[in-house]
């Protein structure tokens, strides 16, 4: 019965994580990106009014926002290349922490990534 109770659990679950749009919407220009931090920064608002927001929360919260108003956009030349190259970019190995023994990525020349600012 348990089993049966677990199973049904599951498959539910599943459904409804389906169902969901927990997708990102693919950035492909700057007003993408303007709009994902417009929403992110309207989602941490709606978070800090919320009562019951302990304050070590809250500071965190206000410092992202802060850093999401600060930071500078990216230009449409870095947003293709980053479409372009995310595979590469994704694994670098620098930006990978490896557990045991395996095989290990090739570190990719800094002269391959666009400079920023």
């Amino acid at each position: 019965m348990k089993q049966i109770f677990f199973a049904l659990i599951l498959v539910f679950s599943f459904s409804w994580a389906g169902a969901s749009e927990g997708k990102r919407k693919e950035i492909s220009s700057v007003d993408d990106v303007r709009e994902m931090r417009e929403s992110q920064i309207e989602r941490l608002t709606k978070r800090l009014s919320q009562e019951g927001t302990d304050e070590n929360k809250r500071i965190r919260i206000e410092k992202r926002i802060a850093m999401l108003q600060s930071k500078p956009l990216p230009t449409q030349e870095q947003i293709d290349w980053r479409k372009e190259n995310w595979r590469a970019d994704r694994n670098r190995s620098d930006r990978i922490r490896f557990k045991g023994k395996g095989p290990r990525r090739e570190r990719l020349p800094r002269e391959s990534f666009p400079k920023q600012g």
